[in-house]
């Protein structure tokens, strides 16, 4: 049988599986390698070729590729590892390493074909796919799987500088259900003025969920409702915990935007694979509806002890000690819903000294929380970084709608390039040249504190390059951790020279604080 990574919903789960498959590749057995270089070889995987596989496991689980591990059915033993890397909207993919112990099939044939058939259920949009030319004796089994989705006649077959290209020539739409055909053909006919789309999933989720929305939805916008119950003042509760609403709008005459409903599904498919997520729900709505959307729904909500989260058209009387922060949920990344960012702003609350802390860097800044919290708070200068290009945008106009123009400073790039990338696009990996770090940068260096919401395999990878960053004395929190991998995290930013000053967690999530000693043994 054939897992694949993302089908597993919790992060403890995925650990689990990651932990497993890790341990059979280092027991010390050969392995047939495909990819490692790009061809069959019995060898041992190196160290570092083992390191490349952790991070392409990763972005197996978050859905920017495709692959998992196949089992024995007679025994119950790993058979091996397969992985795709996804390109073009995730409708081209490359097989791109094989790792199968020492058997009678080197090239794992029953392993691919397996692996091809998962990856089809997930992405039966798939337009093209490309295998190393071994499997040119395998065309007819091929098209067979592929032809499960669409007739084997719509595939051409090609080779090209050693591997096997297969592609659809016709592209007719997926079949539709009643419901969804119906609904379509009323919008196309312009009733409605508007279709409304709406999730239900668990806090943590609404991030991810908003940014896919973004892409979509009416000028970028997004609308998230909390569970609100009335509070003992006769105001309102805010319940962090319960299942949180999101919708977007498409314009009925937008016939652009509503020919992606089917990636916006496919979307909430993977991240529902990581998380507890409804199924999308699709409604018309009047221009009333949709004008209202925003203002009855996003509160004002508190994070930490001094944090608050608010809308621009809501009011907040601040107490003395507050921090307000004023965020469009119509932007990219960071609404502040999701447990990594509070996290983060309890630990700038704890650790952050602005008469020490004169200089920061929020890597991976997202929406700009983090960096107009830290303005809040009196860092005089904050620089923000982003590979996604939307992001920085959005976080450019969340700063300046909080007044901080002059103070924080958004550019495109990263702090260092993150080696053995697997690619463009997908929901957390990017390319070389995206993270390349900006001129502002260079400028900016050492820095007095370093904030970095990412994940685990980023923190990892860049943990020296943030230490370098530092100044002596100088402070690093972290979030975005898994819990099963936060040792892992701490190990490397230790190894790196760090010491550890403060550890937070909820629910799955870990958040560190770690410090640059000020001499170096």
């Amino acid at each position: 049988m054939f897992y694949p990574f993302n089908y597993f919903h919790k992060p403890r789960d995925f650990v689990l599986a990651r932990t497993t498959l890790l341990e059979w590749l280092r027991s010390g057995k050969a392995f047939f390698s495909l990819g490692l270089p790009a061809n069959i070889e019995p060898r041992k995987l190196s160290e570092a070729e083992l390191n490349q596989v952790e991070g392409w496991i990763d972005d197996d689980w978050q859905g920017s590729a495709f692959g998992g591990y196949s089992v024995s059915q007679t025994d119950a033993k790993n058979e091996g590892y397969c992985h795709f890397v996804l390109e073009n909207e995730q409708t081209e993919a490359s097989l791109s390493s094989l790792i199968v112990e020492q058997t009678s099939d080197p090239a794992g044939r029953n392993i691919v074909q397996t692996a091809l058939k998962a990856m089809l259920n997930e992405h039966p949009q798939l337009e093209r796919l490309s295998l190393p030319d071994i499997y040119r004796n395998d065309t007819a089994a091929l098209l067979a799987i592929l032809g499960e989705n669409h007739p084997p006649e719509s595939w051409t077959v090609e080779t090209s500088a050693g591997r096997l290209e297969l592609s659809r020539t016709d592209f007719e739409e997926a079949q539709e259900e009643p419901a969804e055909a119906d609904s379509r053909s009323k919008i196309e006919n312009g009733v409605g003025g508007w279709l409304e789309l709406s999730v239900r999933a668990v806090p943590e989720a609404v991030e991810p969920i908003t940014e896919l929305f973004a892409r979509y939805g009416y000028n970028q916008g997004v609308v998230i409702e909390e569970a609100v119950e009335p509070g003992p003042d006769g105001g309102a509760l805010i319940d962090p915990t319960a299942p949180v609403t999101i919708r977007t709008y498409i314009s009925t005459t937008d016939q652009a935007a509503l020919g992606q409903l089917e990636k916006v599904r496919q979307g909430l498919f993977y991240l529902g694979r990581l998380l507890p997520i409804e199924d999308l729900q699709v409604a018309e709505r009047r221009e009333e509806d949709w004008a209202n959307a925003w203002k009855e729904f996003y509160q004002v909500h508190r994070v930490g002890r001094r944090s608050v989260i608010k809308p621009p058209w809501q009011e907040y009387t601040a107490l003395p000690d507050d921090i307000v922060i004023e965020i469009d949920p119509g932007m990219a990344f960071g609404t502040g819903l999701h447990p990594t960012t509070r996290l983060c702003l309890q630990l700038m609350e704890d650790q952050l000294d602005p008469a020490i802390h004169q200089k920061v860097l929020d890597l991976g800044t997202g929406s700009g929380i983090l960096a107009i919290a830290a303005a809040r708070l009196g860092v005089p200068y904050i620089l923000g970084l982003d590979t996604d290009p939307v992001a920085v945008q959005s976080a450019k106009e969340n700063v300046e709608r909080n007044g901080l123009t002059g103070q924080i400073v958004m550019e495109t790039g990263s702090l260092a390039i993150e080696e053995n990338i697997s690619g463009e696009g997908g929901f957390y990996a990017f390319s070389a040249e995206a993270q390349r770090p900006p001129d502002e940068l260079a400028r900016s260096l050492p820095f007095d504190g370093i904030i970095a919401n990412i994940i685990a395999r980023i923190l990892i990878a860049l943990a020296e390059p943030m230490t370098a960053a530092l100044k002596p004395g100088g402070l690093l929190i972290t979030s975005g951790i898994i819990g099963e991998r936060a040792d892992e995290v701490d190990a490397a930013l230790q190894k790196a020279g760090l010491e550890r000053v403060e550890r937070l967690e909820e629910s799955d999530w870990v958040a560190f604080a770690h410090r640059r000693p000020l001499a170096w043994v």
